[in-house]
Formats: C-alpha cells, sequence, structure tokens
C-alpha cells in the first residue's frame, strides 16, 4: 500500500474528499497499530502540554517497550494538501511548514523541556522527548536521521508503514476496523442515495 499511489488521481476534487475523509479516523489506525505486538511503543494517552498561561493537548503519549521510556508524540498526515507536498517527509523545510503553537511547543520540548508541565490522564509525567509521525517517509535514512538530528527527535514514525505491517500480518483488530469502517460508509450511502 502506497499512499502517494492511492491518494493522488488525476481527480482533484476526489483526492481532496480522500484526505478529508481519512483525516477523520487516521488517528485511530495509529493506535491500533499501538495496541498491536508489532510496535515497539505503547499509548498511554493524549498528552497536554502546559507552558505558562498556555496549553495544548497532542496526539499520543507513548512508552517504549524494552525500556519503559516515555514520548509525547505528534501525529501529521495531509495527503492531498497543497498539492500532496506535504504527503512524504523529504525534508527538513516540511517540519516548518507547521505554524500553529502547539506544533511549535511540540518541537521546543525536544530542547527545553524542563520549561513545560506535561500531564497524560490529569497526572504529571516526566518524559525521554518527543517522536513525530507523519503520513508517508522518504525511505533515504540519510534524510531522517538529519532531520531527527536537527529538531532533536527521538523516533520518526510512518503511518504508511504501521498499515502495511498490519496488512502483511493480517492484523485481525485492524482488518474489522476497517470492515467496520466500510459498512458504515456503505450504508449511509446508500440510505441517502436514490431508491431503485
Amino acid at each position: 500500500m502506497d499512499l502517494l499511489k492511492i491518494g493522488k488521481t488525476d481527480n482533484i476534487e476526489r483526492d481532496k474528499f480522500i484526505s478529508r475523509f481519512f483525516g477523520i479516523f487516521n488517528e485511530d489506525i495509529a493506535l491500533i497499530y499501538f495496541n498491536s505486538p508489532y510496535s515497539k511503543y505503547i499509548n498511554l494517552g493524549r498528552p497536554t502540554i502546559k507552558k505558562g498561561n498556555e496549553k495544548y493537548t497532542l496526539d499520543f503519549t507513548l512508552q517504549e517497550r524494552n525500556n519503559n521510556e516515555i514520548y509525547i508524540c505528534e501525529m501529521k498526515c495531509e495527503i492531498q494538501y497543497q498539492n500532496y507536498k506535504r504527503l512524504e517527509l523529504n525534508n527538513r523545510e516540511q517540519i516548518k511548514l507547521h505554524k500553529k503553537n502547539a506544533f511549535k511547543y511540540f518541537l521546543d520540548i525536544a530542547y527545553n523541556i524542563n520549561e513545560y508541565k506535561i500531564e497524560t490522564n490529569k497526572k504529571i509525567i516526566n518524559i525521554n522527548g518527543i517522536i513525530l509521525i507523519w503520513g508517508k517517509i522518504t525511505k533515504d535514512k540519510e534524510i531522517i536521521n538529519e532531520i531527527k538530528n536537527i529538531y532533536n527527535i527521538k523516533d520518526i514514525l510512518s503511518l504508511e508503514n504501521m498499515i502495511n505491517i498490519m496488512l502483511e500480518n493480517n492484523y485481525q483488530e485492524y482488518i474489522d476496523y476497517i470492515n467496520k469502517k466500510k459498512e458504515w460508509v456503505n450504508t449511509f450511502i446508500n440510505n441517502i442515495g436514490l431508491k431503485k
């Protein structure tokens, strides 16, 4: 499964719809993956980061299975946005395109952890750094390592890779989830469509 190949077609209207539609539930796919035996991390819940009077809730708090280190994690999966330029992470400049304060604070934590209070499940936690999830990432490991080093990111994960691992292993929880979403959408579309 290649997110770019299935996300980008000659029909821009279709691609915009698919991008918005996928955005509704793509975080759930990551959650299913973190629950699976194939993930090196488990999800502890959504973290809230606080600095002064500002606070933001991010996507995941991840704990590494083999050493129990804890990281806060943000996911970016934009299929069609800006003519697909942000779908694959393949250069460090793409990180700078995200201007919202929540993401800026997320990146800043990597260098200034002591300036933030971080809570998960209403409990203050200590973290070991940050992890980024992108929809698709380049296979060029040098580029990914460069991005990690510049932004002090512990790990960069790919949603595309998560999906492929679950498909290759025929992971039942993921298959059941997708089939349920397919049933919901088909039923709804059929019910608002023209009756024969």
